[in-house]
């Protein structure tokens, strides 16, 4: 058998597998994990995997005979490895994630390499000093042909060189590192290969080989960030409070089970806070209302408050914020929080209105935090008491809502416990 018609059929076998890979890539269950870059890539390939089979059929001399067509095809064969090395150099910069002053020089040698391979190749219709077509219909190399190849195997042994030193002195990223090194290498064998014995299509299977191991390596590391990402959305769902967006009492819980027995930051501070007047908002105004009101509250807090730890929503409109500041930050966080609460108000016309007491490891240093939340606890009933008796609250509905707090403060506090 004619060992060109051998050579179209590897160069379409390597075609076909590339696709398969590029359907597998796009067929993905992860669909947020499907790489486009990957699959522009895997296109060029599969494209002079079929360029390099139209080279077998015009050089077999079986199916056809033209020096003009065989000469399309040469050049077609030439173009394609350099845009195919090319592109491949930008992926691996993808896959590596450079960026900042690396990717700049980077970029800038891969242009120039595609702009050398440009002239080059442009040059040879005149002087054919890399190769020709004689009047035979056969290929015959010049002795610049050795430039085309060299240009294309520099693509891979600048990412060799780049990744083997980021391997060796990262102290991140290494695995990545290590592909690269891996996938550069093979085109690169493959390539040197194609040099040696043009007459055996090694340069598509360079190809076929580093799509399917880039795949291979993708579909693991794609499937581990999913699975990442799925856990971690779960896991924010679990411990996200759904109508503001606070952490909710099963992250509060869990943080006060994991904090030291004794507070061991002189800055740590604890602050219990409560809406008032929610359960006249919910009775004159709808549930919506009272919705938008905790909403109202939970965006205050987090603009004062979350910059400086957590801030949890642990019952219907009981907040607490764990933070860290020392005793004249913490001044300056209250009146912060007083202004932004006025602010909004004027702004949105409503009439937000929060009690809050707070207790500090700088004044209570032997105290834990369960500890200490009983007594913000306690100072912030007693901002709730004063609320109401500024509103003007006789003596007996003062006294039942005194009751009424103490009840609540108690059972917070068995709670805390």
């Amino acid at each position: 058998m004619n060992i060109w018609v051998v050579y179209t059929v590897t160069s379409l076998v390597n075609m076909f597998q590339i696709l398969l890979i590029l359907n597998r890539v796009k067929a993905t269950e992860y669909k947020e994990t499907i790489d486009e870059p990957l699959c522009r890539m895997l296109k060029f390939f599969a494209l002079f995997c079929v360029i390099d089979g139209l080279w077998g059929v015009f050089d077999s001399q079986l199916f056809v005979r033209s020096q003009f067509g065989f000469t399309m095809v040469a050049y077609g064969y030439h173009t394609m490895a350099a845009l195919s090395a090319f592109i491949w150099f930008g992926y691996a910069m993808h896959f590596m994630k450079i960026s900042g002053r690396d990717k700049e020089i980077l970029n800038g040698l891969r242009l120039m390499l595609l702009a050398v391979q440009t002239v080059t190749l442009s040059s040879n219709l005149f002087t054919h000093a890399a190769f020709y077509i004689d009047e035979n219909c056969h290929y015959s190399s010049g002795n610049f042909r050795i430039v085309l190849y060299t240009l294309q195997f520099l693509y891979y042994i600048i990412l060799l060189i780049y990744g083997t030193l980021r391997w060796k002195n990262s102290s991140e990223n290494k695995d990545t590192y290590r592909e690269v090194v891996i996938f550069s290498l093979i085109p690169l064998v493959f390539g040197i290969g194609q040099y040696a014995h043009y007459d055996i299509s090694m340069y598509g299977f360079g190809f076929s080989f580093t799509a399917l191991a880039i795949y291979s390596f993708n579909t693991t590391v794609q499937r581990e960030l999913f699975l990442k990402e799925k856990a971690s959305k779960l896991r924010e769902d679990v411990y996200k409070d759904a109508l503001t967006g606070l952490y909710n009492r099963n992250a509060y819980e869990e943080d006060i089970k994991n904090a030291s027995g004794h507070s061991d930051k002189k800055d740590q501070v604890y602050i219990s806070m409560d809406l008032n007047g929610l359960k006249e908002i919910n009775d004159n105004r709808g549930h919506d209302a009272g919705d938008e009101f905790l909403r109202s509250a939970a965006f205050c807090m987090k603009t004062c408050l979350g910059g400086h730890g957590k801030v949890y929503r642990i019952g219907g409109d009981e907040f607490v914020a764990i933070i860290s500041a020392d005793s004249q930050k913490i001044r300056e966080i209250e009146q912060d929080f007083e202004n932004v609460v006025q602010s909004w108000n004027i702004v949105s016309g409503q009439s937000l209105s929060i009690s809050y007491g707070y207790a500090t490891g700088e004044e209570f240093p032997n105290l834990s935090l369960s500890e200490m939340a009983k007594i913000a606890d306690k100072r912030m009933y007693s901002s709730k008491a004063r609320f109401y008796a500024d509103k003007g609250v006789d003596r007996r509905m003062q006294a039942r809502s005194g009751e009424k707090f103490s009840k609540e403060n108690k059972m917070v506090s068995d709670r805390r416990e």
